[in-house]
């Protein structure tokens, strides 16, 4: 049987039976999506005014589109990593640069600090880009978030394919939090237990270093907040097929970037290190919020995922933004959604 989804656009529901709250993390319980009595959940059928993007969505893809960019094919990671929009010395106030001490080096990372002395809720972000591109795009983007909360928010710059391949990232991304726990000076007061969190490329790092903190029994990860993640590197979803082209990020970009990502060696896709959306055992996870963009080629890795950690008893929040697209986290200056994204992260946080 096919596998069905939890979708939500509106309120976020509770469903029968329990409050879904894992003790062991010592959060209060977060709404989780009512599943049906047979274990599956909710599906939207077909495709809707809400499966197009909305106007202000659209005019970002034709201004992306009209820049003719030369084909993929001729595409190298220097020029995708030039597409960025934003310079890396464009630092906005309240970020500084930190390097971080790990048994693989020092890593680079920018903290991002609200005003005020805190104590404040500590936030471990990972970029996106497709393991590929760096953050260059994400400091005003991220000092607006940790203002807004507020938050202290610490994103690390893990290693990038191609120069540096699978498993480079993700052992850059757990040697960071475990760094983290046993303490790091940020320069104002926060409190122990963190929240993981990640878009796109780095919901896929951030969702690893969750399994890796459940698996070695590490609660002091208080919620882990995922935004149109890219858990599946097989390519499976059903959006895969809906929104291959034409919205932004495409399959074959998705594919480009798993070719640079993954060593030749790498013979299947569904180890859950590559894909966390073919864990064995979703049970024990902290809570967690996941929004996906409703016109986004890996909408349904976001809540294909959500539908499992739900199955397994676990508090999970899912929320499909109408009309959007990957990506516009970033777009808060154009996008009301990616306001609104902002707000439900701030409740998810403060709870």
């Amino acid at each position: 049987m096919r596998e069905k989804h939890i979708v939500s656009t509106g309120e976020v529901l509770r469903p029968p039976g329990g409050d879904g709250q894992r003790p062991s993390f010592g959060h209060r319980p977060v709404p989780m999506l009512v599943l049906s009595s047979s274990g599956g959940a909710t599906k939207i059928e077909g495709k809707s005014m809400k499966d197009i993007p909305d106007p202000e969505a659209q005019k970002i893809l034709d201004e992306k589109a009209s820049k003719n960019l030369p084909p993929l094919s001729d595409w190298t990671p220097a020029f995708a990593r030039g597409l960025s929009g934003n310079s890396a010395a464009e630092i906005p106030k309240g970020t500084r640069s930190l390097h971080i001490p790990t048994s693989m080096g020092n890593i680079s990372a920018n903290l991002h600090s609200p005003d005020g002395d805190g104590p404040f809720p500590l936030i471990l972000f990972f970029h996106g880009g497709g393991f590929v591109v760096g953050m260059q795009d994400y400091p005003t983007t991220l000092q607006k978030l940790a203002a807004f909360i507020p938050a202290i928010i610490v994103a690390p710059e893990y290693r990038l394919a191609p120069e540096h391949k699978y498993p480079a990232a993700l052992e850059d991304a757990i040697a960071v939090f475990e760094h983290i726990i046993s303490g790091l000076d940020v320069g104002k007061s926060y409190l122990p237990d963190i929240f993981i969190m990640g878009d796109s490329a780095g919901g896929n790092l951030a969702a690893n270093v969750v399994r890796h903190a459940t698996e070695k029994q590490i609660f002091r990860t208080r919620g882990q907040i995922l935004i149109y993640p890219w858990l599946d590197l097989t390519l499976t979803g059903d959006s895969i097929q809906e929104f291959a082209a034409g919205f932004g990020l495409t399959q074959e970009k998705l594919v480009w970037y798993r070719n640079h990502y993954l060593p030749e060696n790498v013979l299947t896709f569904n180890d859950p290190k590559i894909s966390p959306l073919f864990e064995s055992n979703f049970t024990n996870q902290p809570p967690t919020f996941i929004g996906t963009a409703a016109c986004d080629v890996v909408r349904d890795d976001g809540e294909r995922f959500a539908n499992k950690l739900g199955q397994a008893g676990n508090s999970v929040s899912l929320k499909r933004y109408d009309g959007m697209i990957h990506g516009f986290f970033e777009y808060g200056d154009r996008l009301k959604p990616a306001n609104d994204l902002f707000s439900d992260i701030q409740k998810f946080v403060l709870g």
